[in-house]
C-alpha cells in the first residue's frame, strides 16, 4: 500500500494511503498510541473542513483514527468511527473492493470477535479478505491475537482456507 498512516489488524500496522502520517507511524512504533491519536483526529477535522466528510482522504483519515483507537483499547469510539466510515461513506464513495474498506472491515471484525459475536465477525473478515487486504494478512489471519475468541469455530476455519485461497490467487496474478 502507499505511504500513510499505519492502523491496527491485530497487532501489526498497515499503512492505509494517506499521505500526512509519518509521524504518526512513528509514534505508533514508539508506543506513543495517545499522541497518535491526537494526530488523527486533527488531520481527521482538517480533511473534513478542506475536503468535506465524504471525500476518499476523509474517510481515510477516518479508518486511521478508529485503528488508532482500537489499539487504545477504546472499542466503543473505534467501533463508532468505523461503523460511520464503512457504513455511512465508504460504501457509497470507496465501494467494496477497496484497501481503505478492507481494514475498515478487518477492524470492525476484529472488535466483533473480541465480543463473541462469532458470525459477524466472520462476515465483515470474508469482506475485508474480498475487499483486498494487504499482502500477508489474508494468509495468516489465524495468528492475529485478537481473533483467538474465533479459534476453534468451523467458521473461522473456513474463513482461514479462504484467505489463504485468495493470498494465492494474488500471488499468481489473479
Amino acid at each position: 500500500m502507499t505511504v500513510g498512516l499505519a492502523v491496527s489488524i491485530g497487532r501489526r500496522l498497515f499503512r492505509t494511503g494517506n499521505s500526512r502520517s509519518d509521524d504518526s507511524v512513528s509514534r505508533l512504533g514508539d508506543g506513543r498510541v495517545r499522541e497518535a491519536e491526537e494526530l488523527c483526529a486533527g488531520v481527521l477535522e482538517k480533511r473534513k473542513k478542506v475536503f468535506g466528510p465524504e471525500h476518499p482522504d476523509t474517510i481515510r483519515a477516518m479508518a486511521d483514527l478508529a485503528g488508532v483507537l482500537g489499539l487504545e483499547k477504546k472499542y466503543a469510539e473505534s467501533e463508532k468511527v468505523g461503523r460511520e466510515a464503512l457504513e455511512e461513506i465508504g460504501h457509497r464513495v470507496l465501494g467494496d473492493k477497496d484497501p481503505t474498506m478492507a481494514i475498515l472491515f478487518y477492524n470492525l471484525g476484529a472488535l466483533e470477535g473480541l465480543r463473541n459475536r462469532t458470525d459477524e465477525a466472520i462476515t465483515l473478515l470474508n469482506k475485508a479478505i474480498d475487499a483486498g487486504l494487504p499482502p500477508g494478512v489474508p494468509e495468516n489471519i489465524e495468528k492475529d491475537p485478537d481473533l483467538t475468541p474465533l479459534h476453534g469455530s468451523d467458521k473461522f476455519l473456513a474463513l482461514v482456507a479462504h484467505g489463504r485461497e485468495v493470498a494465492k490467487a494474488t500471488s499468481k496474478g489473479g
